[in-house]
C-alpha cells in the first residue's frame, strides 16, 4: 500500500519516475549480472591447464565454489552450497574427470528430515560433494552418495564423518589424484583414501593434526601438521607415500603460519606463509628424508612492506591464504586479508615472477565514501581506491591500498570489530576515517601519517555505546566496566591503555553518524545527540566535547525517532522513524516517516516538510519494502529502500530522491536493471551520497549479495 500524510503533495504518491543515472560499482571486478569475483577464499586448487577452481565456507551470492579460465576469466558459480543443510567450506580439490567439494551438511535443527539426503537430528556431516568437471554445476552420483532433497544434488556427496550438530571442525585437507581421493579429518586425526569413482574406503592411516595436502610426481602426499595451539605453536609438514608411511618432515619456525601447499613444475613445495613473511616460501629435495628452503617468491611482509606500506601492488601479498600452479609454472595466489569479510585479491604470475592478471572481490557488507575534495579516491573500512569517473562504468574504482595493519597496530578496533561503514572527512584541513560496525555500536576514528605508516590507517578513537564484549586475547584492554565510553589514543602509538579512556553520560542509542563538522551523533527514540568535534592533540588525535553534547528532540510528527541526519553548515536536518500505525516492520529498518527540518542547531526548529514515504505495508521479515535510511545532499534527499516497490516496477533495493526543502518526489535511482539482482540492505545506514564538482550526485548504495557496493551517478535535470 501506499500511504500519503498531512498535506504533502499526491506528486509524490503518483507514479513513480525512473531518473536516468549512471549505474557502476566498487569492490569488485565485476558487477554480477552474472559474473561477480567471490568475497572471500579459503581454498584453491588448479588444474594443470590452468583452470583455477575456489572454495570458502560463506559466499552471500552463493559463488562458494567458482572457476577461473587460465586468463582469470569467469567461468560461473557451482552453486548448491548456499542453503538446504548443505553449506560451503575450506578445501577444493580435482582430477581429469571430478571436482571435489569439501561440505559440511546440516538439517537446519531438525526441520530438514530424510535420510537420504541430511543427517539425522543432532548430528552433521563432513562430507564431499563430488561434481562432473566438464560441468561442476551437475552432481556425479555413486552408490551410496547423500542428496535429493530441495536445494540439493541426487547421490553425489559422500558422508565422511557424522559429527554432532554445530561442531566447528570443517574438511581442510583434500587432494584428487586420477583414481583416489584423499581426506583429512583434523580431530579424528586421520588421512583417508578412496576409490574415486566408487567412493568407497580403501584405506586410512593415523595422523597427528593433519591440515592442507598436495602431491608431487613421486606420489608423496605432502600433508601440514597443525599444532595445538595454531597461532603460536610450530607448524609442521609431513610427507607418506601411498600405504601411510613416514617419508619425510620438518618443522617450520615458530613465526610462520602456512596457510597451503603446491608443488610447481620444477618439482619445488611452495608452502604459502600468512604469517609476518606474507610470502610464498619454497622448498626443494622433496626425495630427502627432509626438504630444505630454496627461496621465497613475494616481497617482504607483502603488503606490509615497504617503500609504502599498506600500498597494494605486484608480489605484495596480504594473506596468501590459498595457492596453486600449472603445468606451464604460472602460479595462482588467493590473497584472503580482511577484517570482516570481503578480502579476496586473486593472482597469477608467470614464471618469471611478471603478474599476469589480477581479480579482487573485496566487500561484503559495506558502504563506502569518497573524499569530495579530490572527487579521485574512495574509501572503505580498510580499502583505499583510487576513481575515474571519465572511464567506462564498471571500470571506475580501482584497488589502491589496505589500510588495516595487524602487525603495527594489533588493537586496531577493526581487528576485533566486525565492521562495515566508513565515512571520510576533513577536519581543521586534517584527513581523518571513521568507520562503524552493521549494528552501530562503535565508532571508530582513523588518522593518516604517510611519512611514517604509508597508507595505514591508525587507530585514534573509538566510541562505544555500551562496554564491549572482552575478546580473548582481553582486548579492548583497560575499558570502564560500565557505561558509555570513549577511547582516545592520548601517547599517540595506536595502542589502548587504561589511562586512555573517558566515561560518557548516556548509554546506549541507536544509529550513529559523523557530520560535515566532526560532530558525533546518536539516535534515540525521543531526540537525537551530538557531541561536537573539539579539536586535536599534539599527537593529532580527535576529541569530542561529550559533556557538553546537543539535543536534536523528535518532533511531533513522529511517534518514535530512528534516523537523524543533519547539514551542519546550512542547519536543515532530517529526522526518520514510525508515526503511530505507519512503523517499521522489521527490526533493522527506519520506520517509513519522515520530517525535514531547518533551524534545528539554533535551538528553534522550523517545519519544512512532512511525510509518510511509500511502503508496502505487511510485507515482513528482511523481505518488507520499506525505508532503510536516508541522506542529505545538496538540494536533495536521498532514501534508500530494503526492497523495491512492487507497483513501481521495482524488485530489489533502489533509491528515492525528494526535493530537500519542499518533499517534491523526484524520482527513483535504480541499479538493477544494470546489476541485476541485489542484496537485502544489512546496515541500519546503507547510503551514502556526495555532490560532485560538475553538478552530478554520488550515490554509493550497500550490496552485500554479490561483494560490492553500487556507484549511481545521477544528474538532476
Amino acid at each position: 500500500m501506499r500511504h500519503c500524510w498531512l498535506g504533502l503533495a499526491l506528486a509524490m504518491c503518483a507514479g513513480a519516475v525512473e531518473l536516468p543515472c549512471e549505474v557502476s560499482w566498487v569492490g569488485n571486478d565485476w558487477g554480477g549480472k552474472p559474473d561477480w569475483v567471490l568475497q572471500d577464499i579459503d581454498d584453491l586448487y588448479v588444474t594443470p591447464e590452468g583452470d583455477v577452481y575456489t572454495h570458502v565456507d560463506w559466499e552471500e551470492g552463493g559463488g562458494n565454489v567458482m572457476r577461473f579460465g587460465p586468463d582469470g576469466a569467469w567461468k560461473g558459480a557451482a552453486m548448491h552450497t548456499h542453503g538446504w543443510g548443505y553449506g560451503g567450506g575450506e578445501a577444493v580439490a580435482a582430477n581429469a574427470r571430478y571436482v571435489f567439494i569439501a561440505q559440511r551438511a546440516e538439517n537446519e535443527h531438525g526441520g530438514l528430515a530424510d535420510e537420504a539426503t541430511w543427517p539425522p537430528k543432532g548430528s552433521g556431516w563432513l562430507g564431499v560433494s563430488r561434481r562432473l568437471r566438464s560441468d561442476f554445476r551437475t552432481g556425479a552420483p555413486f552408490e551410496g552418495g547423500k542428496g535429493g532433497k530441495g536445494d540439493t544434488l541426487k547421490a553425489s556427496f559422500k558422508v565422511v564423518e557424522e559429527v554432532p550438530a554445530g561442531a566447528p571442525e570443517t574438511i581442510r585437507g583434500l587432494w584428487a589424484a586420477e583414481t583416489e581421493l584423499y581426506v583429512a579429518l583434523k580431530r579424528a586425526g586421520v588421512v583417508r583414501v578412496y576409490d574415486a569413482e566408487t567412493l568407497a574406503e580403501k584405506r586410512s592411516w593415523r595422523v597427528t593434526r593433519p591440515d592442507r595436502m598436495a602431491m608431487d610426481a613421486h606420489m608423496t602426499l605432502w600433508v601440514l601438521l597443525a599444532p595445538e595451539d595454531e597461532k603460536a605453536g610450530a607448524w609442521a609438514l609431513a610427507g607418506f607415500d601411498a600405504a601411510g608411511k613416514e617419508k619425510a618432515r620438518l618443522t617450520f619456525d615458530a613465526a610462520v603460519r602456512p596457510a597451503d601447499l603446491a608443488v610447481d613444475a620444477k618439482g619445488r613445495l611452495l608452502v604459502s606463509d600468512t604469517g609476518s613473511a606474507q610470502q610464498i616460501l619454497l622448498y626443494d629435495g622433496l626425495e630427502t628424508a627432509a626438504p630444505k628452503p630454496c627461496g621465497a617468491f613475494g616481497e617482504p611482509r607483502g603488503i606490509f612492506g615497504g617503500p609504502v606500506p599498506g600500498r597494494a601492488g605486484e608480489r605484495r601479498f596480504n594473506h596468501p591464504r590459498g595457492i596453486g600452479t600449472d603445468a606451464a609454472g604460472n602460479l595462482y595466489v588467493a590473497n584472503s586479508g580482511g577484517t570482516g569479510g570481503g578480502s579476496t585479491v586473486l593472482e597469477s604470475y608467470a614464471p618469471d615472477g611478471a603478474l599476469r592478471w589480477r581479480r579482487c572481490g573485496l566487500f561484503f557488507v559495506d558502504l563506502p565514501d569518497l573524499d569530495a575534495e579530490s572527487e579521485r579516491v574512495i574509501y572503505s573500512k580498510e580499502e583505499r581506491f583510487t576513481v575515474d569517473f571519465a572511464k567506462p562504468a564498471g571500470q571506475q574504482a580501482a584497488y589502491a591500498a589496505y589500510t588495516a595493519n595487524p602487525w603495527k597496530y594489533p588493537d586496531d578496533p577493526r581487528l576485533h570489530i566486525w565492521s562495515a561503514n566508513a565515512w571520510f572527512l576533513k577536519l581543521q584541513g586534517v584527513p581523518l576515517l571513521f568507520v562503524s560496525n552493521m549494528g552501530q555500536d562503535y565508532v571508530q576514528a582513523y588518522r593518516f601519517s604517510p611519512a611514517t605508516d604509508g597508507e595505514t590507517a591508525i587507530p585514534a578513537a573509538l566510541f562505544a555505546k555500551r562496554p564491549a564484549k572482552v575478546k580473548e586475547d582481553g582486548w579492548p584492554r583497560g575499558q570502564p566496566a560500565s557505561g558509555a565510553w570513549c577511547w582516545s589514543d592520548v601517547n599517540g602509538d595506536g595502542a589502548m591503555q587504561a589511562g586512555e579512556y573517558e566515561p560518557v553520560e548516556k548509554e546506549g542509542g541507536g544509529c550513529m553518524f559523523v557530520d560535515a563538522q566532526g560532530t558525533l551523533w546518536r539516535v534515540f527514540s525521543e531526540a537525537a545527540h551530538g557531541a561536537a568535534f573539539k579539536g586535536f592533540t599534539a599527537k593529532g588525535v580527535p576529541q569530542w566535547a561529550w559533556k557538553e553534547a546537543r539535543a536534536a528532540a523528535r518532533p511531533a510528527e513522529l511517534s518514535e525517532l530512528r534516523r537523524f541526519k543533519v547539514d551542519a553548515a546550512r542547519d536543515i536536518a532530517a529526522f526518520g522513524g514510525d508515526a503511530g500505525e505507519d512503523k517499521h516492520q522489521h527490526w533493522k529498518p527506519m520506520g517509513p516517516a519522515v520530517a525535514v527540518y531547518r533551524d534545528v542547531l539554533k535551538g528553534s526548529p522550523v517545519k519544512l516538510w512532512s511525510a509518510v514515504l511509500p511502503y508496502s505495508k505487511g510485507s515482513q521479515g528482511h523481505e518488507s519494502s520499506e525505508p532503510m535510511s536516508f541522506e542529505i545532499a545538496g538540494d536533495y534527499l536521498f532514501v534508500c529502500y530494503t526492497r523495491g516497490l512492487k507497483e513501481e516496477n521495482v524488485k530489489y533495493a533502489f533509491v528515492k530522491v525528494f526535493g530537500l526543502r519542499d518533499g517534491t518526489f523526484i524520482g527513483n535511482l535504480v541499479p538493477e536493471r544494470v546489476t541485476g539482482e541485489l542484496g537485502l540492505l544489512d546496515l541500519e545506514d546503507a547510503v551514502r551520497v556526495r555532490p560532485l564538482r560538475d553538478g552530478s550526485y554520488l550515490v554509493f548504495l550497500e550490496d552485500d549479495y554479490k561483494a560490492k557496493s553500487v556507484m549511481l551517478r545521477w544528474r538532476p535535470e
